[in-house]
């Protein structure tokens, strides 16, 4: 007996390896020990990382260059010392130049310093220009096409009005005054600088008053709103200059932008051209304030006070609200997410129903980063803790809700935040399903953007829980598991944000924080085990092993055991009596089956679920490839067994998102994107996470989409625990574009 039963394992196993190398040639995904993409775990890692925000482009670390927003900053805040506002060492008399050269036996201003930093903010303007020229040939971009912007007619006008109003050659021009008072303070012995000072006093008033009372086109007043309408006309309305400059940017790099390197080239082209226009407007201001400050010097006619707050602690939060949305819209636009790489990885968050983004983050990082610094620098509240999310605008069960869009509600430490969604219509396509799941594609995202109260101007620098607010399993969108995580906010460096503290420093001065999380895979039906059924009859374990047993037998559908020996054949087990079947998370085609096993020669578990579907026959109109739509999936796992040989456990695992074969009464799940025999290699056996694809599916047809498993040992095994998870994704993904709109 013990002659039969060796030679019987050994015709079995001759058996296996020549089904095993049927199954390699004819397979196309199939690998007997598969490469891992990446590292599987059985622990859902945080949705959002408490990583470190890298604001900085590496064309700007290359030339030592600071942070723009800084500069703008400092200037703002200075502008503002008559409201008492917090301002940067050496720029507190920046908005009292010309009263202080006047008042000069009681100054205490340093002329040269002050004239540095308004040459300064002059020349940043060099620097933007040079940084969007550089940007767009290192992206291979027709300059001319975003010069039309930069340099139009109408922006130039009032430009050179500018230009005028600060030039420094007479005493109509404000640089003359902090000119005149630097060289009067580096030698007051020298005659000509003592006759430039009896001259500038002379004129003092008459350059302020002529400011103040200008009504004409050239005055600052009227340059700072011009300004405002050319960039975004009516807050935003409409193709104003920021989101036409934005669309052109977008009809270049189409397809280009596939790392964060490459996504911060792309904003850098449209932040240097906001803060240009922006930049122009504070100089603008400066003109304005020392116009004011010198006719009404003790502050009793609030005279600077009124005109900042209705021109520029007015117009400059409109216009940053405006940019932001402009670079939401860039982002949306550009956020290609359909590689595998991106699968893989935004799978191991599908309980979350969102995953990080690392294209974007830091982009939008800076962008509210400077935003920040530019409420401030209006004199403006700011957030410490900001954040966005972006999901599908058509993103539930059964699209049932395609048009509603519900506000979503965040926790932030003790804050609470409801945002409502901005829809934007963009040239990448998602998967939504509809009520008789099938899929279609969609174009429109929706983004939501949250910050605390300006009220809570501090904050702990210490990990704080982001809390999306949930009232089921679908809202906001679908997920199983509580959407949750922290980040720290840090003082940072305004000129060079690659320095933080946790603690208040002279240079680590500003506070902040960002999150950015997004799903752009649409809602997971072909792996959401609740909406899956069982095959039309008993499953066919002859796809997979081909015995000498006559009496080998059909099992049930959805899981099944069985053990073979020697003396009684193949006898089933009861699931209940021996092995639990359950499904963890069904959003996210989890199948675990545990329990203990018993002596046996073979050992023979699996399961199995589908889901019947269909596809549209709408596309997207835009398509560079005849595989318009594809079958995508991946799954990871792990298996826990004690057997006697790690050579003999194996288990088959079947990805199939189209469809089940019959051989005749009995069905099995045909795995079109992947087909894999794995061998045991440990006790703990983690299974290398595995990525396939099936391209050109039809339209307009009916497929059934499903996993599988069998697990095989054809060694003695002795009472031991059992216990075997799979992680499965699967989506129907459309290739193409839409026409941006």
């Amino acid at each position: 007996m013990k002659k039969n039963k060796n030679l019987k394992r050994i015709i079995q196993a001759m058996t296996l390896l020549v089904l095993l190398v049927i199954v390699v040639v004819s397979c196309r995904k199939d690998d007997s020990d598969p490469d891992p993409v990446v590292p599987p775990t059985d622990v859902v890692p945080p949705v959002i990382p408490d990583q470190k925000i890298n604001m900085m482009s590496a064309y700007e670390t290359s030339r030592q260059l600071p942070f723009p927003g800084h500069k703008i900053n400092k200037l703002g805040t200075g502008l503002l010392g008559f409201k008492f506002h917090p301002y940067w060492e050496g720029a507190e008399f920046i908005g009292e130049v010309v009263w202080e050269a006047f008042d000069y036996l009681h100054t205490e201003a340093k002329f040269d310093e002050i004239e540095d930093q308004l040459d300064d903010i002059q020349d940043q303007i060099e620097v933007l220009n040079s940084t969007i020229e550089h940007l767009a040939d290192e992206m291979n971009i027709d300059f001319a096409k975003l010069s039309s912007y930069i340099s139009s007619t109408a922006l130039n006008e009032q430009i050179a009005f500018v230009q005028t109003a600060m030039g420094g050659g007479t005493y109509n021009q404000l640089m003359f005054y902090p000119n005149v008072a630097a060289r009067y303070q580096a030698d007051s012995t020298n005659i000509q600088n003592q006759l430039d000072m009896k001259d500038l006093k002379l004129h003092a008033h008459g350059f302020a008053s002529n400011i103040y009372n200008d009504m004409s086109p050239a005055s600052m007043t009227n340059v700072i709103n011009n300004m405002n309408q050319l960039l975004c006309p009516t807050v935003g309305s409409g193709d104003n200059a920021l989101t036409g400059y934005a669309k052109t940017i977008l009809d270049e790099c189409k397809g280009r932008v596939n790392d964060s390197d490459t996504a911060m080239q792309v904003y850098l082209m449209l932040e240097s051209y906001f803060l240009k226009v922006v930049n122009y407007q504070f100089q603008a201001a400066t003109v304005m304030v020392n116009a004011c400050n010198m006719l009404d010097n003790d502050g009793q006619h609030g005279y600077a006070a009124t005109f900042w707050d209705s021109e520029m602690g007015r117009i400059i939060p409109e216009e940053v609200d405006v940019f932001l949305s402009t670079v939401d819209y860039l982002v949306v636009n550009l956020s290609e997410y359909r590689n595998e790489d991106r699968f893989v990885n935004d799978m191991q968050y599908v309980s979350y129903g969102i995953a990080p983004d690392n294209m974007f983050f830091h982009v939008l990082a800076r962008s509210r980063f400077l935003a920040n610094m530019l409420y401030e620098a209006s004199g403006n509240p700011r957030p410490v803790i900001c954040g966005s999310v972006m999901v599908p605008h058509i993103y539930n069960v059964d699209a049932s809700r395609s048009d509603m869009q519900d506000p979503v509600t965040v926790n932030i430490g003790s804050s609470t935040i409801t945002s409502e969604a901005t829809k934007y219509a963009t040239m990448i396509p998602y998967t939504y399903w509809d009520t008789d799941q099938t899929c279609h594609p969609d174009n429109n995202w929706d983004f939501y953007n949250f910050g605390t109260s300006a009220s809570d101007t501090t904050w702990a620098c210490t990990p704080q829980t982001i809390q999306i607010v949930s009232n089921s399993s679908t809202s906001p969108w679908p997920h199983s598991l509580d959407i949750s995580w922290a980040i720290t906010p840090l003082y940072y460096n305004p000129s060079d944000p690659t320095q933080t503290s946790t603690t208040r420093t002279a240079e680590c001065s500003f506070q902040f924080a960002y999150f950015y999380t997004n799903w752009q895979w649409g809602y997971m039906l072909l792996s959401n085990t609740s909406k899956m059924n069982k095959l039309p009859s008993p499953f066919d374990l002859k796809h997979y092993h081909k015995y000498f047993e006559k009496n080998f037998p059909a099992v049930p559908f959805c899981g099944w055991a069985h053990t073979y020996d020697d003396y009684n054949g193949y006898q089933e087990f009861k699931a209940d009596d021996k092995i639990k079947f359950t499904v963890a998370d069904d959003y996210t085609g989890s199948l675990q089956a545990s329990g203990t096993i018993t002596n046996s020669d073979l050992y023979t578990i699996g399961d199995s679920r589908y889901v019947k579907v269909k596809t549209g026959s709408d596309l997207p109109p835009v398509n560079n490839t005849t595989n318009e739509l594809e079958a995508w999936g991946c799954y990871n796992g792990s298996l826990n067994v004690n057997p006697a040989d790690y050579n003999s456990p194996w288990i088959f695992i079947s990805l199939a998102p189209t469809h089940w074969n019959s051989t005749g009464n009995d069905y099995f799940l045909v795995g079109d994107i992947l087909l894999d025999t794995l061998y045991m290699k440990q006790h703990n056996y983690i299974f290398p996470t595995r990525f396939g694809n099936r391209v050109s599916l039809e339209t307009g047809a009916e497929y059934n989409a499903g996993v599988q498993y069998v697990f095989f040992d054809n060694e003695d095994i002795t009472n031991d625990p059992f216990d075997l998870k799979l992680r499965s994704s699967m989506q129907y993904i459309y290739q193409g574009f839409y026409n941006r709109e």
